[in-house]
């Protein structure tokens, strides 16, 4: 078969070549400043490799010695998220002397508004590090192949100076007939499968995944369905398998978002990054999720979806002000369930159940069963919101008693209760989805507790009742273990959910 017989020939080669330079694994950390779905690591393996005083390996699943690796159980699996030491502790164990370890930025420089691409490398050798330096160029924002360009240029000089520091004096072996064309080692693509009966028949392979998964042999059932990638990397059917699979495991949700973003670039659809920042959000993974929705955002300001993942965001990290902003935009552009739903819940954290009622009624509208699909989202935001009340009602308790009368307190009262009973309409007295009754009835009794410990607080800033003031002292406390009582229960139903799911 002809897949099988390039994989063979690419691993023979690639033994070849270490006999004739030494290797090098090439990692790159998670960037910022615009630029974290930029490949860096292929750009500089493939100059390396053209000058060949090293064989380069890229250090990520995709590469065929890496993944190699993996399966011995000689290597831990490359994730997303991962840091030089990962790199590091690698390399030690595949005996590769050198680790090059590249990261760049988007920057505008001082004084001009010239755009540029910064890159830093730093090469370690034998775990320890020898050499580092920066490549600056410029570049024209919005230009793809400028920037492929502005990159190769940087890699190319780069390369200039690593044959003047740490390789001076190594022996040089360039590839030959590859133009420079390539990604290092990762796996040879054949331009058709139509020889290969066995991954051109989609449905055998999902058979075979199907008695994999049956065994309990995940990780298998998931290289068979990267094999199936490579053998057809345009078929979208496919790589929607695999996310579909490592989505279903907690374990693999870094691997879900690198296969969704590989997807993005391979089939030139950007709504796979916001399916990316989707599987982050949906697993609590908000910082990484933020980094990918900025950097949507500078490509696709005006797209609904980017600004309804930005809204939900800041509305987890209570801004629902700053998140209603976001909302409108999307609206504007086109009125969704999603979108309808989402400011609800804005509307309610900033107590208006008026608004969020109506929002809720146009929500359900254009999708009856919104409130039960999306349920794991409206929860999660609003106890990311509630986290931050038992500080703010601690703060109300120790302005009413400097001052029980102050417009200060009453406002703050005000809202908070109108806050507390807007979110109760939000959720209903019983569970959008049977599935997490237990943890929707212990979150009501949460926002139940919210209010009465305001009424105490009322009475006290009213009539001066030390007995209220009291009450409410320990009603916060119990507000506060109610709540975390509240997220254990969830994250519990959540589990078990995710289990019902992947069983079925």
């Amino acid at each position: 078969m002809q897949r099988a017989l390039c994989f063979t020939l690419l691993l023979a080669g690639a033994a070849f070549s270490v006999a004739q330079s030494p290797r090098c694994l090439v990692g790159q950390p998670l960037a910022t400043n615009g630029s974290a779905i930029l490949d860096l690591m292929n750009p500089l393996a493939n100059e390396l490799d053209a000058t060949g005083q090293v064989s380069c390996v890229t250090y990520g699943i995709e590469d065929p010695l890496i993944r190699q690796a993996f399966l011995e159980n000689r290597i831990a699996r490359p994730e997303k998220l991962y840091k030089i030491d990962e790199v590091l502790t690698a390399a030690k164990a595949l005996s590769i002397p050198f680790v090059a370890w590249i990261d760049a930025q988007n920057t505008t420089l001082k004084g001009s508004n010239q755009k540029v691409l910064l890159c830093h490398l730093v090469m370690y050798k034998n775990g320890k590090k020898v050499w580092e330096d920066s490549d600056t160029q410029g570049l024209n924002v919005g230009s793809g192949a400028n920037m492929d360009d502005t990159i190769h240029s940087v890699m190319s000089s780069l390369n200039t100076k690593l044959q003047e520091g740490p390789f001076k004096g190594m022996a040089k072996s360039p590839k030959a007939g590859d133009g420079g064309i390539g990604k290092g080692q990762s796996p040879v693509i054949p331009d058709t499968n139509d020889d290969d009966p066995t991954l051109n028949d989609w449905n055998a392979i999902q058979e075979k995944v199907k008695e994999k998964l049956a065994e309990g042999k995940r990780r298998a059932a998931e290289t068979m369905l990267r094999d199936a990638i490579d053998a057809a990397p345009t078929d979208p059917v496919r790589r929607k398998a695999l996310i579909d699979l490592l989505q279903g495991s907690v374990d693999t949700i870094d691997a879900a978002v690198e296969v969704t973003i590989a997807a993005a670039e391979a089939l030139g659809d950007p709504s796979m990054i916001t399916k990316a920042a989707r599987i982050l959000i949906d697993n609590d993974k908000i910082d990484r999720a933020n980094e990918i929705v900025k950097d949507a955002i500078v490509s696709q300001p005006n797209n609904p979806e980017v600004q309804l993942l930005q809204a939900e965001l800041q509305l987890r990290t209570s801004k629902p002000d700053q998140a209603l902003a976001h909302v409108e935009n999307a609206l504007k552009v086109k009125g969704t369930a999603e979108g309808f739903l989402l400011r609800a819940i804005c509307r309610a954290l900033l107590g208006s159940a008026e608004g969020a009622k109506l929002d809720i009624e146009r929500a359900t509208k254009e999708n009856p069963q919104i409130l039960s699909t999306n349920y794991i989202q409206i929860a999660s935001i609003v106890d990311s919101a509630l986290e931050v009340e038992g500080p703010d009602l601690r703060s109300l308790v120790q302005k009413a008693e400097l001052k029980r009368t102050a417009d200060e307190v009453t406002e703050g009262l005000d809202a908070q209760d109108r806050m507390a009973k807007a979110c109760l309409l939000l959720f209903g007295e019983n569970a959008m989805n049977p599935k997490f009754e237990k943890s929707h009835g212990i979150r009501l009794l949460a926002l139940n507790l919210l209010v009465q410990t305001i009424a105490e607080l009322r009475h006290f800033s009213t009539q001066g009742d030390a007995g209220s003031l009291s009450d409410a002292k320990n009603d916060i406390a119990e507000i506060v273990k109610t709540l975390a009582e509240a997220k254990e229960a969830f994250s519990k139903d959540r589990t078990d959910a995710r289990i019902d799911h992947v069983s079925g």
